[in-house]
């Protein structure tokens, strides 16, 4: 599963930097599920997108 939330596209040549987290690690009957956010970022800091992404991984 995944989602992003767009702030603006980013400029055409534009330099942007993302950055990821760990938001959730929860293990249940053998699958284990983790939750990632990464927040783009552009050129002066200024966001440009968020997402959120469900891995669901056999144990």
């Amino acid at each position: 599963d995944q989602e992003f939330e767009w702030d603006r596209h980013p400029k055409p040549g534009e330099t942007v930097t993302s950055q990821g987290r760990v938001v959730s690690d929860i293990s249940r009957r053998g699958m284990r599920f983790l939750t990632f956010e990464t927040h783009t970022r552009g050129e002066g800091g200024s966001s440009v997108c968020r997402s959120r992404a469900l891995f669901v991984i056999r144990s």
